[in-house]
């Protein structure tokens, strides 16, 4: 009886030697290239099996290497920095080749920053950009209104009395200070402007850049402690002449009228406030 136990695990030993596939999966190998749509190999772009924590990156050449106990079926997710990120079904083959699309276009977009222009991906601090489509989309009969809910982090408040439009406070992160000036500083192609905000028609702005944080506005010193509002205005282009015409009537009238005295009755109520 012991015998033959032994010869059974002996031979049950010689099997787990000679045909180890019998009893662990087999690894399954995909490999490709991954390229951006000029045929141009991409470089650390991470591929990775969709659902798991399975994943590799690719060479210099583009090339990766992914192993797998799954010979088909995986879902490879394809990301890289300013490319939108690609899924692709792995068919029975082991070869998947992908191009991606680039992504991100705003970063080449031209802003406006102090005493000069770069582009968005060059620039470091918080800047907010309304463009002339933007402007185009919403009817504004004064300057604060085109930037009503168009930059994140900017509130303007809309104080009671005087013209229509001419009271408007704007602020930039808010209330900083108590006692000082918390209106930012509006430069208006490349010149500080200290006019009203009301005299600038939106009709002529071409794009409004806001300087946000300390790094953007740091060129301007202590006078863009409150933030910077840049504003480009239109000029001349190249081409056939164009007329257009911009009309917008507003109107302001009282809440509540109050029925005030007469000369008569005012000299009356004052006679008899003060006693002889």
């Amino acid at each position: 009886m012991i015998i033959k136990q032994l010869s059974f695990v002996i031979f049950s030993f010689f099997l787990l030697v000679i045909f180890p596939g019998n009893v662990v999966a087999q690894t399954t190998v995909i490999t490709g290239k991954v390229t951006d749509m000029d045929a141009k190999p991409l470089e650390n772009v991470s591929v990775v099996i969709k659902n798991t924590t399975n994943g590799t990156t690719t060479d210099a050449s583009g090339n990766y290497r992914l192993s797998t106990t799954k010979a088909s079926g995986n879902i490879l997710v394809f990301s890289f920095v300013g490319f939108t990120d690609k899924e692709i079904n792995q068919s029975l083959g082991n070869t998947t080749n992908v191009q991606m699309e680039k992504t991100n276009q705003s970063l080449e977009t031209v802003v406006v920053v102090g005493y000069g222009t770069q582009k968005r991906k060059d620039v470091t601090g918080a800047v907010a950009s309304v463009d002339r489509k933007r402007l185009d989309d919403v009817p504004n009969t004064n300057f604060a209104q085109a930037l009503q809910s168009a930059i994140p982090g900017l509130s303007i408040d809309q104080n009671s009395g005087g013209a229509e439009g001419n009271n408007n406070t704007i602020r930039i992160r808010g209330r900083n200070s108590i006692s000082a000036g918390t209106s930012p500083l509006i430069v208006l192609d490349g010149i500080i402007y200290t006019g009203g905000i009301s005299d600038i028609n939106p009709s002529d702005i071409e794009l409004i850049d806001v300087l946000k944080d300390a790094s953007a506005a740091a060129i301007y010193g202590s006078r863009g402690a409150n933030g910077v509002i840049l504003i480009t205005t239109k000029s001349g282009e190249a081409g056939k002449s164009q007329v257009n015409f911009t009309s917008s009537t507003g109107v302001s009238v009282f809440n509540k009228r109050l029925e005030l005295l007469d000369a008569p009755t005012y000299a009356q109520y004052i006679h008899d406030k003060i006693p002889d």
